[in-house]
């Protein structure tokens, strides 16, 4: 999450994440970009579920995934449009009190 948000800091919030730039442009592409979109989603959720089955059981690692990856999209979308890390720190926060609450 450090990296991402000093990477949107370094291009002065201009820059996103690609993936979230083109789910949020979905009517304007043509129909195979869905399902490519959904692909990379899902080979992100999986890739935080496997870091995180070391502490939670499978299904509850794939939910937090899951749940990371909606809620860090929309916080990128936010810091874009306010010009401000903020977003991005309060989701980092909630997510990482989520965790260890979880």
């Amino acid at each position: 999450m450090e990296d991402a948000k000093s990477g949107m800091i370094r291009y002065d919030f201009r820059r996103g994440c690609l993936i979230g730039n083109l789910g949020q442009e979905l009517n304007a592409l043509p129909g195979p970009f869905r399902g490519a979109l959904n692909e990379v989603m899902r080979q992100w959720e999986a890739r935080m579920a496997s870091c995180l089955t070391d502490d939670y059981d499978a299904d509850t690692a794939q939910k937090l995934a899951v749940f990371f990856w909606i809620g860090w999209e929309g916080a990128v979308l936010r810091a874009r449009l306010e010009g401000s890390a903020q977003p991005l720190d309060i989701f980092g926060d909630g997510f990482l009190a989520l965790l260890e609450r979880a």
